[in-house]
């Protein structure tokens, strides 16, 4: 379990990393990775987002672009969700976004 907030407490679930099948022009490989936690919420803390969700216990995803492997590039906002089925939807929606971006700068 990872505390990132006072009343935050995250816990991962499942990293994904995919490969575009892509090279940008230094020949590294181009892919996207996200993660999946669980978070739980305790009273105060101030976590710094606006969470208003009435159970205490939810989802997060964080995601990002790859060069060979690795996070390069800002990543995407957190984003949290009552649901992994939304948590899920979200992750290929930015990937697909990502693949659709690099497919265009690197071909494919």
């Amino acid at each position: 379990m990872t505390t990132f907030h006072s009343n935050l407490k995250y816990n991962v679930i499942e990293t994904e990393r995919h490969d575009f099948s892509l090279t940008d022009q230094k020949g590294r490989a181009i892919g996207f990775v996200w993660t999946i936690r669980s978070v739980t919420s305790t009273p105060g803390g101030g976590c710094g987002y606006n969470l208003d969700f009435a159970d205490n216990k939810f989802f997060s995803l964080s995601s990002g672009t790859t060069r060979d492997g690795e996070g390069f590039g800002a990543s995407t906002a957190t984003f949290f969700a009552l649901t992994r089925i939304e948590i899920e939807a979200e992750a290929s929606r930015r990937m697909a976004v990502s693949r659709k971006r690099y497919t265009k700068k690197y071909g494919g």
